[in-house]
Order: structure tokens, then C-alpha cells, then sequence
């Protein structure tokens, strides 16, 4: 079975592969793209403002949320969304420390299993703020 174009099959016996970080980074952009037409992520300038005023306490590039797409930078717009209390977001993204920006929209927005099947993101909707916490921890750990 063939993987991705952009992992490479290392080689040497037992030393599984690599990842060629041009041709991954090649095939991400349409869908992150997609994010950005369906505004899932918003100019950072955008987000930033509204976040401050919310209550966030860090700016959102502290943060390490932003990401850059055809060389402009976004934020998620979930960062900004009215039923989620912005000092319990920015909980969990510190606890996901030096993550890349992509591991962390990874953490938020895809289904997990120690959450129920629940995002992280619908979770904390959900009011389960400690759970999610256990969940980042977690998915440190992996």
C-alpha cells in the first residue's frame, strides 16, 4: 500500500520514513484554503481585536494560533465564537505549549474518543472545560 506523496519510506531496515515537508505542505494548502472560504479562519488582525475584547488576556499571536496561508495570517474564528469563554480557551492552548498552530486546530476541531467522539471545541460547548483539559494533556502525550 503506497502512503502519501509526501511521506518518504526510509531506506534503512526499521527506521520507517520521512516526511517531505514541501510536498506535505503542497497538498495541505487546498484545504486550508477551504478554511479560510468558509471562514473557519479569519484574518488575524480580525480575530485579535474581537478576542482582546472578549477577555482574552494574551494577544492571539502569543498564543501560537496563527496560521499563514498564501502568505497571509489567519486565526481560528472559533477563538471569537460568543458561547465559548475565551479564559478557558486560552487554558487549554497554553496547555498545548509549543504545538505547532496546525497540531492545535488539529486538537480543537477533530473528534476524539475520550471525550465521547466530541471535538474538544464541542465539549467545552457542552460545559465538560475539565475533560477537554484531560484530553490536551493527553494528546501531548501521544
Amino acid at each position: 500500500m503506497r502512503g502519501p506523496r509526501w511521506y518518504v519510506k526510509s531506506k534503512t531496515p526499521g527506521s520507517g520514513g520521512t516526511v517531505d515537508l514541501d510536498e506535505y505542505e503542497a497538498e495541505a494548502l487546498p484545504a486550508r484554503r477551504q478554511l479560510v472560504t468558509s471562514r473557519q479562519l479569519l484574518p488575524l488582525q480580525e480575530v485579535s481585536d474581537r478576542w482582546l475584547r472578549r477577555g482574552g488576556t494574551s494577544p492571539v499571536a502569543d498564543l501560537l494560533l496563527t496560521v499563514e496561508v498564501d502568505k497571509r495570517f489567519f486565526a481560528p474564528a472559533f477563538l471569537i465564537e460568543p458561547t465559548l469563554n475565551p479564559v478557558e480557551l486560552e487554558r487549554i492552548v497554553v496547555l498545548l505549549g509549543t504545538l505547532s498552530a496546525w497540531s492545535k486546530w488539529q486538537f480543537f476541531t477533530s473528534k476524539n474518543a475520550s471525550l465521547g467522539g466530541d471535538t474538544p471545541l464541542d465539549a467545552v460547548r457542552k460545559g465538560n472545560f475539565d475533560l477537554v483539559e484531560r484530553a490536551a494533556k493527553a494528546f501531548l502525550d501521544r
